[in-house]
């Protein structure tokens, strides 16, 4: 059964359309999948609009935890496209980044 399910998860990892991000994640806790979590939560804080409540909802408290911390490091990485400040709000251009 573990060459099944390596291919099963295989087969998930390249669907095509890829599935949805939240789709994916709970599939996984679902499946206890957890080698399907890191794709589509890197996709999540990467993607500019923050998660629906909805989205939240479907999401398990460890995952929207982990979502948060990861979301906030990768925007101390971001950088404003201006002037290259390294904040999310730029105070010397008054702009998001």
């Amino acid at each position: 059964m573990e060459v099944v399910r390596g291919k099963a998860v295989q087969r998930l990892k390249l669907a095509n359309p890829p599935l949805d991000p939240i789709e994916q994640i709970v599939a996984a806790r679902k499946y206890d999948c957890p080698e399907l979590v890191e794709t589509p939560m890197g996709v999540l804080v990467q993607r500019m609009e923050p998660l629906s409540f909805e989205e939240m909802l479907r999401l398990s408290p460890e995952d929207l935890r982990r979502w948060v911390v990861e979301r906030d490091q990768s925007t101390r990485a971001r950088q404003c496209g201006s002037c290259s400040s390294p904040l999310n709000y730029c105070t010397q251009c008054n702009l998001y980044s």
